[in-house]
C-alpha cells in the first residue's frame, strides 16, 4: 500500500510524501524505484526532485517513508501527479501550505491525477515581477502619499 501527501510551501518549495508498505523490498530497492516510476508535473511540464530522502517510521517495521523535494517553478498554477510503479489504486493528498483543508484523490496505478490548483503565495516570483512591485511601491509611497518627504528634500 501507498500513500503520497505533496504540500506546497510559501517559500517556494514542495515537498512530496510516499508512504510504502515495503514488505518483500530493501528501503534502497523502493527509493531507486521512487526515482524511476516518480512523474510530478507543473502546468504540464515534468520535473524530477531534487532530493530524495529515505527515512524509516516509527513503529512500522516494513514501513518506509520517502520525502521528495524541489523548487517550484515559477508562473505555474496547477500540479498533476502519476507513478506507474504503485500497483493498484494509492491515496494522493494535495496542499497548499496555509490551507486548512487537504485535497484528497484516489488514483489508479499510471493514470494522472485530476489538476491540484496552486495558490499564488505558493508560487515564487521572477525577479521582474519583485522590482516592478517594489518600484510601484517606491512611486506610491513618494509621489501621492509621501508629501512630508518631498517638504524634507525642500
Amino acid at each position: 500500500m501507498v500513500q503520497v501527501d505533496a504540500t506546497f510551501h510559501r517559500d517556494g518549495t514542495y515537498t512530496i510524501d510516499l508512504m510504502v508498505d515495503r514488505t518483500h523490498q530493501s528501503p534502497q530497492s523502493v527509493a531507486d524505484a521512487a526515482r524511476i516510476s516518480f512523474d510530478g508535473a507543473f502546468d504540464g511540464k515534468r520535473i524530477a526532485p531534487q532530493h530524495i530522502e529515505t527515512l524509516a517510521v516509527a513503529g512500522k517495521p516494513t514501513t518506509t517513508l520517502l520525502r521528495l523535494h524541489g523548487n517550484t517553478p515559477p508562473h505555474v498554477s496547477r500540479f498533476t501527479f502519476s507513478d506507474d510503479a504503485i500497483a493498484g489504486f494509492f491515496v494522493l493528498s494535495l496542499q497548499n501550505e496555509g490551507d486548512a483543508a487537504k485535497v484528497t484523490q484516489w488514483i489508479e496505478s499510471g493514470k494522472v491525477s485530476a489538476p491540484f490548483a496552486l495558490n499564488r503565495a505558493v508560487v515564487p516570483q521572477t525577479r521582474l515581477e519583485i522590482i516592478t512591485l517594489y518600484l510601484r511601491l517606491g512611486f506610491t509611497h513618494i509621489i501621492p502619499r509621501g508629501l512630508d518627504h518631498v517638504l524634507f528634500v525642500l
